[in-house]
């Protein structure tokens, strides 16, 4: 192996892997399938049965399987069904889910870094969004309408898988209007976020001395 061009290729890594903000970016991949009630292929987050229908009495932040939910004004944990306003993902009246609300805010967030988000989500819409933190990357109702097929607008559930995304410690959930309707998968253990750039930077080392090895031979 040419020592230089090692190098040359070690710094090309590098510069594909840390960018300005210490992370590669990544291109997300959506998958897939329109879903009956109870047959999501990954494990849901278990928000408990609803106290009554609508929006549920929980004003504080919860914490479930490692996610911490905060949520501002009508968004928030849901139970039940009302046209036009909230749907029920599940097609049952009393199992808990989330919605985000227009005028409210939905953050999840995570205890360690994640690359991948799943959810069941309610009756797809083009109007609904979630945003990742790390990136500015954002998966709308129409990405997912385009990328699964077999869905219709406004009456399809979906399993939706989204991965291949740089690492991000949370998620913030919107909708324009009425209703964001979704269950969100149990987190997945992940490397550390910075362990591809050490990697690198172990790489690009190793070279130098190599390369300082080599003059040292010619002399």
């Amino acid at each position: 192996m040419n020592i230089r061009s090692g190098l040359v290729g070690t710094v090309a890594f590098l510069a594909m892997t840390v960018g300005a903000g210490g992370l590669a970016q990544a291109n997300p991949i959506i998958s897939g399938t329109a879903v009956p009630p109870g047959t999501v292929p990954f494990t849901l987050l278990n928000l408990g049965t609803g106290n009554g229908q609508g929006l549920q009495p929980t004003t504080s932040p919860i914490t479930v399987s490692g996610e911490s939910i905060s949520f501002s004004g009508a968004s928030g944990v849901y139970s039940g069904s009302k046209p036009y306003v909230y749907k029920s993902p599940f097609g049952s009246a009393d199992t808990n889910y989330l919605a985000a609300q227009p005028g409210g805010t939905l953050t999840i967030s995570f205890a360690a870094p994640q690359t991948a988000f799943d959810l069941l989500w309610g009756s797809v819409d083009n109007f609904n969004s979630i945003v990742f933190e790390i990136g500015g990357q954002t998966i709308t109702g129409t990405d997912v309408l385009d990328a699964i097929p077999g869905l219709v607008q406004h009456n399809s559930n979906a399993a939706v898988s989204i991965s291949g995304l740089a690492p991000f410690t949370s998620v913030d959930v919107l909708s324009s209007q009425p209703a964001f309707e979704f269950d969100p998968g149990t987190p997945v253990a992940t490397p550390e976020p910075g362990s591809f750039a050490l990697l690198g930077v172990g790489l690009l080392g190793l070279g130098f001395a190599m390369l300082r090895r080599r003059k040292h031979n010619r002399a």
